[in-house]
């Protein structure tokens, strides 16, 4: 069964976070059609002590708007199997973002083109030490069964559900069209679907057709249009793409400051990747800036 063996590695202190409960989210750049049980595996990098203080502020805040205290994992190793969790689905960002019902402390943490959506985390009480692989493997069956024995639920939080607020692939579905349909496609015939089966040999990571940033974000944003643009939602997107740009131009800001300096300014893993899709941000900016004037434009025409 591969689906029980399924292991994504990830460097700390992400990888302890999700185990533990406290992130229920996992971002990449890339889609996944894998759902069910995902083990997580940190990789053998050492965690930076000052990102881990940051995600352990990050995560607090979050938390404290469910009205809850997080309790922090006591440590965080590497090079080692940690516990799994469920996937439940995997969204497009701003998919996320316009969520109806869905809490403020979830959207926080939708911050990469794909969102793994995580529920019922389970840690090992006595971490494996494990060699990771790039993207998704397989776990070992000789390991997966020591571990199944090992895995217990984290402290501290209460269950957590994403089907509490409901089904996110319906947001996802097109409005029903009421014009005629194109030649041949007459009804009764079978469509292909788009969540597309993945072929025999094929990637878990299957339809995706690329796993760099430029390809996830063209992804991210053409399923993202099948969502209702009101003014409202293209104003709150314009706001969150306008403040990833501020970012990025800080940490470019930081870059030549350090240069200039003599010094070199040592980026983490999530700043390099921020920078790697500034072009991106820019082009889904400009995009949504005509989206929103043709809905004034829309609106105004109906006033009159």
């Amino acid at each position: 069964m591969a689906a029980d063996t399924t292991v994504l590695t990830m460097h700390q202190p992400w990888a302890s976070l999700l185990v533990y409960g406290l992130k229920r989210i996992e971002g990449r750049t890339w889609d996944s059609t894998h759902r069910g049980r995902l083990w997580i595996h940190a990789a053998a990098k050492e965690m930076d002590p000052a990102e881990l203080e940051e995600l352990q502020a990050f995560y607090t805040q979050v938390h404290a708007l469910d009205g809850t205290t997080p309790q922090f994992p006591p440590a965080y190793p590497t090079s080692a199997l940690l516990g799994c969790v469920d996937v439940v689905d995997v969204l497009p960002q701003a998919a996320v973002e316009q969520w109806p019902g869905l809490p403020h402390s979830c959207r926080m943490e939708a911050a990469s083109p794909f969102c793994f959506l995580c529920e019922n985390p389970k840690r090992l009480v006595v971490p494996q030490p494990l060699k990771g692989e790039h993207k998704l493997w397989q776990l070992p069956k000789a390991v997966l069964k020591v571990a199944l024995q090992g895995l217990r639920d984290p402290p501290g939080l209460p269950p957590f559900t994403w089907r509490a607020f409901g089904d996110p692939r319906a947001m996802l579905s097109p409005a029903p069209s009421s014009r005629p349909a194109a030649p041949g496609k007459a009804k009764g015939v079978a469509v292909k679907s788009s969540a597309a089966v993945e072929p025999a040999g094929g990637s878990i990571e299957g339809r995706t057709g690329g796993s760099g940033p430029h390809q996830a974000a063209a992804r991210s944003t053409a399923a993202a249009a099948e969502v209702p643009q009101t003014a409202e939602a293209l104003e709150k997107r314009i706001r969150a793409v306008r403040k990833k740009l501020r970012q990025v131009s800080d940490l470019q800001g930081a870059q030549a400051g350090g240069t200039a300096e003599g010094s070199q300014v040592l980026l983490t893993g999530e700043q390099r990747e921020k920078l790697a899709k500034a072009a991106d941000w820019e082009a889904e900016l400009a995009d949504l800036e005509q989206q929103l004037a043709a809905v004034a434009v829309t609106g105004a025409e109906r006033q009159q």
